[in-house]
């Protein structure tokens, strides 16, 4: 609901002119319990690119959103009697996040800015890969055990600056899932640390 009514926001308000802009960038993400922040041995490499849109509503705060594509999951090696046991669940997302974006200028041309919202994402494929030395003995490339949807909170930082009068971004952020990801395990959740480079038209 709340997700809702703040992309509602985005599309009525009547504010300065809508930025829009373009992102992508790399991530590393696992699942754990809902108390922890991240599980070291599982992190998993993994992509992100999306639409970005911006409306200011002064020179310190604007509302930020964007719409577009996220891979998540987790591995986990494991070694016993010589034999070597790798298991990477991977999580394709389309992913909705919102946030409200507070901006502190450096100069006339670099700026600072911290963002916090919450994300709704939607389970587009999952993929469950077992090997054995480098073998593979199970291969599902739909996982029925991966709820359709996430929901969670995200906050992040970057530095905006310009290169030759276009204006990018460079963009940290992290994310946490609310909801399980896992219909076998409930106690599972998303989490997940991004780094991304932004491009504003």
């Amino acid at each position: 609901m709340l997700l809702t009514l703040l992309l509602s926001g985005l599309l009525v308000l009547n504010a300065q002119t809508p930025m829009i802009g373009i992102r992508a960038g790399a991530n590393i993400s696992t699942i754990s319990g809902a108390g922890n922040i991240y599980d070291n041995s599982n992190l998993k490499a993994g992509s992100s690119f999306s639409a970005m849109v911006g409306y200011s509503f002064n020179k310190t705060w604007s509302l930020f959103g964007e719409l577009g594509f996220e891979q998540k999951g987790f591995q986990n090696l494991e070694s016993a009697n010589s034999i070597e046991t790798k298991i990477i669940r991977r999580f394709d997302y389309i992913n909705i996040p919102v946030a409200l974006r507070g901006t502190y200028p450096l100069n006339d041309k670099i700026s600072l800015y911290g963002q916090l919202g919450p994300y709704n994402s939607f389970l587009v494929n999952s993929r469950y890969d077992e090997t054995r030395n480098g073998e593979s003995v199970q291969f599902v490339k739909t996982d029925p055990n991966i709820n359709s949807s996430d929901f969670g909170w995200w906050l992040g930082g970057g530095v905006e600056f310009p290169i030759a009068g276009k204006k990018f971004n460079a963009d940290l952020r992290y994310s946490r899932g609310i909801m399980e990801v896992d219909k076998v395990n409930s106690d599972l959740r998303n989490k997940s640390l991004s780094v991304s480079l932004g491009y504003w038209f």
